[in-house]
């Protein structure tokens, strides 16, 4: 073995050697922020996937027990049994919130990576750049999420709640709530975002 009597050559080699992620981007002859674009936009939109559809179950009991009119103790026992029994009951809206989510959140992850690299990487404008990642976002994430929540307490599925809102109330009706979304989300995703990064350079 020649490595150890000639260690220029092993540190030669090990520098020629690319990174799997690296070669993967110079075979698909895609640029440097290209791909760094698609890598956050299908991290973050997998990442939604997986936590909207776990936790959807009981957003939907959620969303129909504050719909409850009058509101009491026997009711709200009653509607949760026969929501319990039922998957298909427990699951409806997944499929716009699921794709809603994953549009939103790999959009958000993507913007805001990408709004960094524009900035040079400088920390001081990180917060700047979650807050427009999440305005961005929430314009694809609010029509998905009305459908989702009168799909949840309407009859009928999910495109025929959306069919109904836009001849009822056109493209506005999709956006009802949009400023109440980012006020809510805004911070938030401030504060995800940073402590992302914040982990990120730690581990």
């Amino acid at each position: 073995d020649i490595a150890p009597r000639l260690p220029h050559l092993k540190g030669m080699a090990s520098d020629r050697r690319p990174r799997s992620a690296e070669v993967a981007r110079r075979r698909r002859g895609l640029p440097r922020a290209t791909a760094n674009y698609i890598s956050d936009l299908v991290g973050g939109s997998t990442a939604a996937a997986v936590a909207v559809g776990s936790v959807h179950p009981v957003d939907t009991l959620k969303t129909r027990l504050q719909r409850l009119q009058p509101f009491s103790r026997s009711r709200a026992l009653v509607l949760l049994s026969s929501t319990l029994t039922n998957a298909s009951e427990l699951y409806c809206g997944l499929a716009p919130i699921l794709l809603g989510s994953a549009l939103a959140s790999g959009i958000k992850l993507s913007t805001y990576q990408a709004l960094k690299r524009s900035s040079g990487g400088r920390r001081k404008v990180e917060p700047a750049c979650a807050g427009a990642a999440a305005a961005v976002s929430s314009l694809v994430y609010t029509p998905f999420e009305m459908v989702k929540q009168r799909t949840q307490v309407e009859r009928g599925g999910a495109r025929a709640v959306a069919a109904r809102a836009l001849r009822r109330e056109g493209w506005r009706g999709l956006y009802r709530g949009w400023g109440a979304t980012v006020v809510r989300d805004l911070p938030f995703t401030v504060l995800e975002l940073l402590a992302y990064d914040w982990m990120r350079r730690r581990v």
